[in-house]
């Protein structure tokens, strides 16, 4: 197998990395290998060490314990990791096609229940933009639709409770809770777990490395520009798909509310639909008598009986009565309407099309 020099002047083996996409990448093996290689899956935890995620009194000592033994160093390098990690996604093209780049560790610890940090031990680079790119519309922004790239993830596999972490472009970090939480864990899992042997095989770099590399690249003007373009583009059509199922988890809820609403109508509008029927039927009544003696004074004014004036004063008190019976129906269901939206929280809208179902029509 041919030799290569790499950073340090080293001559190291030269082996191939197959990628996600298919691209086979250079790689250049470790001067020691241990002889058993660890396939990093996910299997149930031994020591019983994460039976209890929920208990805050031992995930506390537990935080505390860590904090304890974690080195500065690492803290360094995470606070590092999430300052850059925009850069990072932004250059994928150049990580991906750079296997010391790809293999560069990320100092991560995400952790299940009942299963521990299997399946996610040792985290690199590449592995998160390869995530980061599969799982754009789920893990690349916030649940307000910010530009927000989980990096963290933790919680329990079987009830879906989860408190991950995503870093912001200004490297801020913050809790992000996800709904689809089954999604989000096994397809790092499964992205993180096919290079198992590949970190404990071959040479990588350590990202202030991977930073000077990116940095000292000099791209030409147009190369650049086309770069930023396809970055931008890639963003938009990101946001876009965020806004479109958010549009679409938003009907759902909405047809949703609408079902429960129209359930919750058949017990409170009972007493309501048995008294918009009587008085309907009343105001029915003093409609036809209305229009029965609209049409007696206006046989009577037509023959002559009647001048314009008598008309108008006999047609008063017929219209007064009118009012009076329409106020009694209408104005009642309306105002009951109004006062049931307002107190169970349910829109007129959807009250009226229960009403319209036991045939009682909008008035």
């Amino acid at each position: 197998m041919e030799n290569k020099e790499i950073a340090q002047g080293e001559e190291k083996k030269e082996d191939v990395l197959e990628l996600l996409n298919g691209a086979a990448l250079k790689c250049y093996c470790k001067d020691s290998v241990q002889k058993t290689m660890l396939d990093d899956e996910v299997n149930l935890d031994s020591t019983g060490a994460y039976l209890r995620l929920k208990d805050k009194r031992q995930a506390k000592k537990e935080q505390e314990e860590y904090q304890n033994q974690i080195k500065k160093q690492e803290a360094d390098n995470l606070r590092f990791f999430l300052d850059h990690a925009f850069m990072f996604l932004h250059n994928a093209d150049a990580i991906l096609n750079d296997s010391r780049m790809f293999l560069a560790p990320v100092p991560v610890h995400s952790v299940l229940a009942y299963s521990g940090g299997s399946g996610f031990s040792s985290p690199t680079l590449g592995v998160y933009i390869e995530w980061w790119i599969q799982n754009k519309s789920l893990v690349c922004r916030d649940r307000k639709g910010d530009e927000a790239l989980t990096y963290l993830i933790a919680g329990s596999p079987l009830s879906g409770s989860n408190r991950c972490r995503c870093v912001y472009p200004d490297g801020t970090s913050e809790l992000i809770i996800h709904d689809e939480f089954l999604k989000v864990w096994s397809s790092f899992v499964g992205v993180n777990s096919r290079y198992g042997k590949a970190k404990q095989m071959y040479c990588s770099y350590t990202l202030q490395e991977v930073v000077e590399r990116l940095e000292s690249r000099k791209l030409p003007e147009f190369e650049r520009l086309t770069k930023e373009i396809q970055w931008q583009e890639d963003r938009c059509q990101s946001a876009q798909q965020h806004l479109a199922q958010q549009k679409e988890k938003t009907r759902q809820l909405e047809e949703r509310y609408r079902v429960v609403s129209l359930r919750l109508c058949e017990f409170l509008l009972k007493p309501l639909v048995e008294e918009y029927r009587v008085r309907h039927a009343a105001f029915m009544v003093s409609e036809e008598q209305f229009q029965g003696d609209k049409s007696s004074c206006k046989v009577r004014f037509a023959s002559g009986e009647i001048s314009s004036d008598e008309y108008q004063r006999m047609l008063t008190p017929f219209s007064k009565k009118r009012k009076a019976g329409r106020m009694f129906f209408v104005d009642y269901v309306n105002e009951q309407v109004a006062r049931i939206s307002a107190e169970e929280h349910i829109p007129t809208s959807i009250i009226w099309e229960y009403l319209d179902s036991q045939g009682c029509p909008r008035v």
